[in-house]
């Protein structure tokens, strides 16, 4: 997968950056904390997905739901990780609150 921000106008492209690991890895949501950081949730059949301070460390089987922190410049990942069980989940939709927990909906 990949996320992107462009400027107000849509004419300068901040940055840009892939996300995943060797199988197939889909984006389904994007929220931006009051400080920048960029939230992004979705699945992926990864067992090699990029976690980093992971509450889950490793693919539970088939697919899993993952949630991804970015830090404002998007140059680095504040924390990474699956979300899932022995069968298929996957993460939709994303929300932070103002204190900055994450909210998800999604399939299992």
């Amino acid at each position: 997968m990949f996320v992107s921000e462009v400027d107000s106008g849509g004419t300068t492209l901040l940055y840009s950056t892939y996300l995943g690991g060797s199988s197939d890895d889909v984006g389904q949501g994007v929220a931006v904390d009051a400080a920048g950081n960029t939230y992004l949730s979705g699945y992926t059949h990864s067992t090699n997905f990029p976690v980093h301070n992971a509450y889950q460390a490793t693919n539970h089987g088939g697919i899993d739901g993952f949630l991804t922190k970015l830090n404002p410049s998007g140059s680095s990942v504040v924390y990474s990780t699956y979300l899932g069980g022995s069968g298929d989940e996957r993460a939709g939709t994303v929300a932070i609150d103002a204190t900055g927990n994450a909210y998800l909906a999604g399939a299992t």
